[in-house]
């Protein structure tokens, strides 16, 4: 989830075990208020988002990360983190990563 113009993952509702693993999430969210959100939800529930790349080594935040933007009871798992981002391959050969 890399350069979306509103957020990374937008979780509307309950859903049971939601996990996001092993994924590249950061540039997300320019153009919706809260900025910067890898993940946003106020759907009350528990998100486990670990080892992912974030933007940056130290994890979500600011940027060049991005953040989650949690409301109400919603809560998220982000560690550990990834410290550099994932290689994407799609039909053997390595995809090339956004600037």
């Amino acid at each position: 989830m890399i350069g979306n113009t509103v957020s990374g993952f937008n979780v509307l509702q309950d859903v049971a075990n939601l996990a996001i693993r092993e994924s590249n999430i950061y540039g997300n969210g320019v153009q919706q208020t809260p900025f910067n959100c890898g993940i946003i939800s106020g759907s009350g529930i528990v998100i486990v988002a670990t080892d992912n790349f974030w933007g940056s080594a130290s994890g979500p935040g600011p940027d060049p990360a991005d953040q989650t933007c949690l409301f109400g009871t919603t809560r998220a798992v982000t560690t550990p983190f990834a410290v550099t981002p994932f290689r994407i391959r799609i039909g053997g050969a390595p995809f090339a990563e956004a600037d």
